[in-house]
């Protein structure tokens, strides 16, 4: 039996920073400091998995407790 991996929820670079809370400009950071993976709509424009995103918001409040 092939297992097919599920397809990821991706956001567009708004989206993205609504649902973080932060900035675009934020956001490009982050797909540096944190190694996430780019992605690319037909038109060229950045797309956020919702996967990573909530992975770097779980990391940057973990950091942040003293």
């Amino acid at each position: 039996m092939v297992t097919i991996p599920p397809t990821p929820v991706l956001l567009s670079a708004a989206d993205a920073a609504t649902y973080a809370v932060v900035r675009p400009a934020t956001l490009r950071i982050w797909r540096h400091r944190y190694r996430m993976e780019p992605r690319w709509s037909p038109d060229e424009a950045s797309l956020y998995s919702l996967d990573e995103l909530a992975a770097v918001l779980a990391r940057r409040a973990d950091s942040s407790v003293d």
